[in-house]
């Protein structure tokens, strides 16, 4: 699917699945994400400020689905992406993160490789909100 350039600022987007889309340039500012999936999607110059996209602690508490996993980036490309105001807990790990704009964003309980703690400009506070995870290990046979 190819949404490149949409604008859905503003939407609630409840276990919503994205997985592999093209949507490069698309607006997503403003907008309530749980349990969304934007694994390996074409995410370049997107915007996401001001989204809340965090686990719902309450309703996994209850047993809804929603919200169990946060807001899933494994392997898409972020680049020049914006979170600008971002309140969200996602899934980083294998995303590509150049040029990414976490400006005032509140990361708690994002992952992200180890990898990236270097490469990816972010506060002193905001790299204590991440839980920075090893490279998966790859063994051959």
């Amino acid at each position: 699917m190819t949404l490149t350039g949409s604008t859905l600022a503003n939407s609630r987007m409840l276990g919503t699945r994205f997985e592999r889309c093209v949507c490069d340039q698309a607006d997503f500012q403003d907008c309530l994400l749980y349990d969304a999936d934007f694994r390996h999607c074409d995410l370049t110059y997107a915007r996401f400020d001001g989204v809340l996209g965090n686990r719902d602690y309450v309703a996994e508490a209850h047993g809804l689905v929603f919200g169990m996993n946060g807001v899933q980036f494994q392997g898409a490309d972020l680049t020049y992406a914006s979170f600008r105001g971002a309140k969200i807990a996602a899934d980083f790990t294998g995303a590509e993160l150049l040029e990414v704009d976490f400006t005032g964003a509140d990361l708690t309980g994002s992952r992200m490789l180890e990898r990236d703690a270097l490469r990816v400009e972010l506060t002193e506070e905001q790299r204590q909100m991440i839980c920075w995870v090893k490279e998966p290990v790859h063994e051959h046979a």
